[in-house]
């Protein structure tokens, strides 16, 4: 026998009971589950949007071991990008202010983007000034989030 509230529900006679799904049968995202969206979906489309802007091949042969040092220090950058998300996936999951979310999110999406330039090395300058720019809002506003609430 089927759950109640889905199509092939029978009523107590035995006949089938086209019953539609109310919203209260369909799951929701909290606010939690829609920040941590917002904060893995940002985050990726920013570091897609740098991967597909920045062709390294040119760079990689006119100097390759420059090109591997640089890339080891944006797979240093993506990793510390990555620390700040798990920790962002945990604040998360409690009560915060729109506006810190919202600091939160752009700095972690900085953070990610800035890490895909450094290693397709292209505007490796910017990509170095919005990486220290994001984690600079990040510590700012954790460090300040505590005085706002």
């Amino acid at each position: 026998m089927s759950r109640p509230g889905t199509a092939a529900s029978l009523d107590a006679s035995g006949h089938a009971n086209a019953l539609v799904a109310s919203s209260a049968d369909v799951p929701r995202l909290g606010a939690a589950g829609r920040l941590r969206f917002l904060l893995i979906g940002g985050a990726l489309l920013a570091a897609g949007a740098a991967y597909v802007a920045g062709d390294p091949t040119a760079y990689l042969q006119a100097d390759p071991k420059l090109g591997v040092l640089l890339r080891g220090m944006a797979v240093i950058k993506a990793m510390i990008s990555l620390a700040a998300m798990a920790a962002l996936w945990w604040r998360f999951g409690r009560p915060i202010l729109t506006v810190t979310a919202a600091a939160y999110l752009v700095a972690t999406w900085m953070t990610a983007g800035a890490s895909m330039l450094v290693w397709q090395l292209w505007h490796i300058g910017i990509g170095a000034v919005a990486f220290h720019a994001g984690e600079l809002t990040l510590l700012l506003v954790a460090w300040r989030e505590h005085r706002a609430e």
